[in-house]
């Protein structure tokens, strides 16, 4: 009953939102798990 064209936008939006949340699930992991450098250390916190 529905038109391609919005089938179609939901596809895309549904990727996307499913690629992003990987995206910033992979950032977070890796800003865990990876420690902070020495040298980007704020003053106060080193």
């Amino acid at each position: 009953m529905t038109r391609p064209v919005v089938v179609r936008a939901i596809v895309i939006l549904a990727v996307l939102a499913v690629m992003a949340a990987i995206v910033t699930m992979a950032a977070l992991f890796e800003y865990e798990r990876t420690p902070a450098p020495s040298v980007s250390t704020p003053p106060h916190l080193g």
